[in-house]
C-alpha cells in the first residue's frame, strides 16, 4: 500500500451494534487497518451490546439497544455526523461506511469527495431508498464493496468483492458416531425445522445431530421440544468455532432461499476453517464459497433426500477424507492475512485528490 494512502486517516462508520455478521466483519476490518499502520476513527451510531462495542476507542452517538428507539433516532445520528464528514471531505480523510444504513451519513463526502468513500455493503434486501442512494454513489465513483460475486451480480452495481474472513481454525478429527451439525438461530429463515426433519430420518445411534444456537427464544420452546424428540442435541451460545466444529463430520447449512438470500456465510467459512465440509439445501452462494469442499446440495429441501445424501456420504470414507482435505485447502481464501491484503488493495484504489 502506498505511503500517502497509509498516512490518511480512515473514518469507519457503523450505525447499529449487534451480535451479527456485519458487526463481526467490521471488527476484523478495524484490526486489519490498524495492522497496516492506518490511523482509524471508529464512529458507532447506537448500541452497547455487540461486537463493535468491544473495540477500544469507539466514538458512540447513543448507547441505546432497543431497536424501535434506535430507528426513530437514526436520522439524528446522520445529522450529527455532517460536521465530521465535511471536515473529512476537505481534510483528505477516507470514509469507510459499513452496511447500507451508513450511506446517508456520508452524503457530504459523496457530494464533495466521492472518490474517498468506501461503501461496504453486506445486505441484498433493503428499502428502495437505499438502492437509489447506492446507485447514485456508484455513479459518483464511490468505491462499492460486496461480499461475493453473487452479491455484486444481484445488486447490479459496479463493485469490488471483499470476501469476509474468520480468525483461527482447527484440524480435529471427526468423532464416532459421526456428528452432523447445525449452526444458527432457531428460525424458519435459518432452516431449523428442516434440520429437525432431517434428524428424524437419520439412523438412531449411528449419527449424532447437534444444533448450536445463540439462544432459545420463548416462542421457540415448542421447536426445541420437537428437536429433542428427534434426538437433536441443543447447545446454547455460539462459542468459538474451534469448539463448535470440533469433531464434526458435516455442517448442514439449511438457510431457506425462499425467505432470505445469503450473499455470504460466515458459518460456512468457519466450518472450512475447522476442516469440516458443508452440505446445503438450495443456497446460491455455496459453490462460490465452498469450491471442492461442497459435499452436496438438495435444492428441493426434501428431508428424505437430504437424509439419504448424508447416509450415502457417511458410507463413503474416501470421499469424506477428500472433502476434509478440500476444506483445509479452501479455507486459505478466507484467512485474516488474505482479508488484510484485500483491504490494502482497496485503499490503494481510493483516490487521493482533495475537492477543488
Amino acid at each position: 500500500m502506498g505511503d500517502s494512502v497509509r498516512m490518511r486517516r480512515v473514518i469507519l462508520l457503523h450505525p447499529f451494534d449487534a451480535w451479527a455478521g456485519s458487526q463481526r466483519v467490521f471488527v476484523v476490518l478495524v484490526r486489519a487497518l490498524r495492522g497496516l499502520g492506518v490511523p482509524v476513527d471508529v464512529r458507532l451510531g447506537f448500541g452497547t451490546d455487540g461486537f463493535v462495542s468491544q473495540l477500544k476507542s469507539v466514538h458512540r452517538f447513543l448507547g441505546i439497544n432497543r431497536v424501535p428507539i434506535r430507528k426513530i433516532l437514526y436520522p439524528f445520528w446522520i445529522v450529527a455526523l455532517i460536521p465530521r464528514m465535511l471536515r473529512a471531505a476537505y481534510g483528505g480523510d477516507i470514509v469507510w461506511a459499513n452496511t447500507v444504513h451508513a450511506i446517508p451519513a456520508v452524503l457530504p463526502m459523496l457530494l464533495f469527495a466521492p472518490r474517498r468513500v468506501v461503501l461496504h455493503v453486506h445486505e441484498i434486501e433493503f428499502p428502495r431508498l437505499f438502492h437509489w442512494l447506492l446507485r447514485w454513489a456508484n455513479e459518483r465513483r464511490a468505491r462499492v464493496l460486496c461480499v461475493s460475486d453473487l452479491h455484486r451480480e444481484r445488486l447490479g452495481v459496479e463493485a469490488h468483492v471483499l470476501p469476509n474472513c474468520v480468525d483461527g481454525g482447527s484440524d480435529s478429527e471427526p468423532l464416532e458416531p459421526p456428528v452432523v451439525l447445525f449452526v444458527g438461530a432457531i428460525s424458519a429463515l435459518k432452516g431449523f425445522p428442516l434440520f429437525v426433519d432431517v434428524a428424524r430420518r437419520l439412523p438412531p445411534g449411528r449419527v449424532r445431530t447437534v444444533a448450536c444456537v445463540p439462544n432459545i427464544p420463548q416462542a421457540a420452546h415448542r421447536w426445541v421440544e420437537n428437536a429433542e424428540a428427534a434426538n437433536v442435541e441443543i447447545r446454547r451460545g455460539l462459542s468459538d468455532p474451534s469448539q463448535m466444529f470440533a469433531g464434526a463430520t458435516l455442517l448442514l447449512q439449511c438457510t431457506d432461499p425462499a425467505l432470505w438470500t445469503e450473499t455470504f456465510s460466515l458459518v460456512m467459512v468457519e466450518s472450512l476453517a475447522c476442516g469440516v465440509p458443508v452440505a446445503t439445501a438450495g443456497m446460491a452462494v455455496a459453490p462460490e464459497i465452498l469450491g471442492d469442499a461442497w459435499a452436496f446440495d438438495v435444492p428441493s429441501r426434501d428431508p428424505d433426500g437430504i437424509a439419504a445424501e448424508i447416509s450415502a456420504l457417511l458410507d463413503d470414507a474416501p470421499r469424506l477424507r477428500w472433502l476434509r482435505a478440500a476444506a483445509r485447502e479452501r479455507r486459505k481464501n478466507f484467512t485474516f492475512p488474505a482479508f488484510q491484503d484485500h483491504v490494502s488493495e482497496v485503499l490503494d484504489g481510493v483516490s487521493e485528490g482533495r475537492p477543488k
